[in-house]
């Protein structure tokens, strides 16, 4: 929906200055927030079966320290956003990052606040916040500052001033779970952590900063090298065809969102037949679920760009290659969190840093002479290679096993049953935002019907559970 708004309103240029400041952005908040939400996931669901008086001290420690970094990070790239720009003649892309400096200690402090509520197996108030006030908020106050007269700059503004309202609320979140842990085991520790807690917290957290810094990069780089590379309109389409991307990554947030705690909590209790059968089954239903909506993307590629102005259509084969590496990248299932929630934040880094290393090499190489296309096959290479490193280190380090022959059956279900009918659609009715629509109504009901014909051997029983 802000991919829509933004390209429907300020064209491919100005599509292009807000989403390379929004990557910025993205990219500063996670360094800002120092690996904390992770060790949010990872440490919290421990601590609530050892030690839970201890719970209130490590949360201080958290946000007070994403707070002070935050700030630092904030007046840093208030101060070299506009000499990197201007210095590539893209002046009001460092004139927007300038003007949202001051939201980065909030945003760094949401997506901490985000994990601690997650951790606290809130997935209700987690949606609700991260999932659907957010992303429903910015785009409604985008279009009402374009259409009041503003430009790229008031348009990024308006993208961040929801995390002010945001913040509030899972602050008011986090005190409620705290009373209530309070409530539970009749008091809580004092308000700072032992050494003992800030030395597991940050031993977690530093290689998990690196790696979230790198995970960050991998998404927004491409759109920034793009940028600088070429012009601000090829950012813009580039940008726009991987935001598609993004929002089909919600089947992968919300089976995380579930997992991610139950993974600690399982592998803390050295319960690893159970960790097995999780991990097995939410790749499966990752894969399943995932596809489709990746599938129609590719087929009907350029109807779904046209959407944003026709304009955008030259990003339709770059939309078709990250469609088809991030499918591929699923076989692998949850297997980033898993990593990450056995401890071995380290790993996740390294994995993280051979990717990007990747991914810039292969943008450097390819975007010159292949444009946009370049960068998308760029990006799916790094994912493959991200997520084979970690498909290795956890069958080493955790004992669980790949599933690729599960998630490669799921894959091929997903993909025939509403890939034959969306092709067949294409062929008989074109290519257009119609027959696209109608594909994915006709690749919906086969999807659904062979869904419920083989529940049981796609594991489909316990989905409601």
């Amino acid at each position: 929906m802000l991919t829509f708004a933004l390209a429907r309103l300020l064209g491919e240029a100005g599509a292009g200055v807000v989403m390379q400041a929004m990557g910025v952005f993205t990219i500063v908040t996670v360094i800002g927030k120092l690996g904390l939400d992770s060790a949010a996931l990872w440490l919290l669901p421990r601590l609530l079966i050892d030690h839970p008086a201890g719970i209130r001290g490590v949360l201080t420690f958290a946000l007070s320290l994403t707070a002070v970094v935050g700030v630092l990070l904030g007046l840093g790239i208030w101060w070299a956003a506009p000499l990197v720009w201007r210095a590539s003649d893209e002046g009001p892309v460092g004139e927007s990052i300038q003007s949202i400096a001051w939201a980065v200690p909030l945003g760094a402090l949401v997506l901490v606040a985000l994990a601690v509520v997650r951790a606290f197996g809130q997935v209700v108030p987690f949606v609700a916040v991260g999932s659907i006030f957010l992303p429903g908020a910015r785009p409604l106050l985008v279009v009402a500052v374009v259409l009041a007269g503003g430009g790229a700059v008031a348009a990024t503004v308006a993208w961040a001033l929801p995390l002010v309202l945001a913040l509030a609320i899972l602050l008011l979140l986090i005190r409620a779970q705290l009373q209530k842990v309070e409530g539970a085991v009749g008091g809580l520790s004092g308000w700072l952590p032992t050494r003992g807690q800030i030395r597991r917290v940050i031993g977690f957290s530093l290689p998990r900063t690196v790696s979230a810094a790198l995970e960050q990069g991998l998404v927004w780089l491409d759109v920034l090298v793009v940028g600088l590379l070429s012009t601000a309109s090829a950012a813009g389409i580039y940008g726009a065809a991987s935001r598609f991307i993004a929002a089909g990554l919600m089947i992968d947030v919300a089976i995380r969102v579930i997992v991610s705690p139950r993974f600690s909590a399982l592998m803390h209790e050295g319960r690893l037949a159970e960790l097995q059968g999780l991990y097995r089954t939410a790749a499966g239903w990752l894969v399943l679920f995932a596809t489709p909506g990746f599938v129609i993307l590719a087929v009907f590629a350029p109807a779904a760009l046209s959407l944003l102005g026709s304009g955008f259509t030259e990003g339709a084969t770059a939309l078709m290659v990250l469609c088809l590496g991030v499918s591929l990248t699923f076989m692998a299932g949850n297997i980033h969190s898993l990593l990450l929630m056995s401890g071995h934040s380290g790993w996740a880094a390294v994995n993280k840093a051979v990717a990007l290393f990747i991914m810039v090499v292969g943008n450097l190489a390819l975007v010159p002479a292949l444009g946009i296309i370049g960068a998308a096959i760029a990006w799916a290479s790094a994912m493959l290679v991200d997520a084979g490193l970690a498909v290795w280190q956890v069958k080493k380090l955790v004992g669980v096993q790949p599933e690729l022959r599960i998630t490669g059956s799921r894959l091929l279900v997903a993909a025939v049953a509403t890939g034959v009918p969306a092709v067949i659609v294409r062929l008989t009715a074109g290519e257009g935002v119609i027959a696209m629509l109608g594909a994915a109504a006709c690749a919906g009901a086969v999807f659904v019907a062979v869904c419920f014909l083989y529940r049981d051997r796609l594991d489909l029983a316990g989905l409601r559970a």
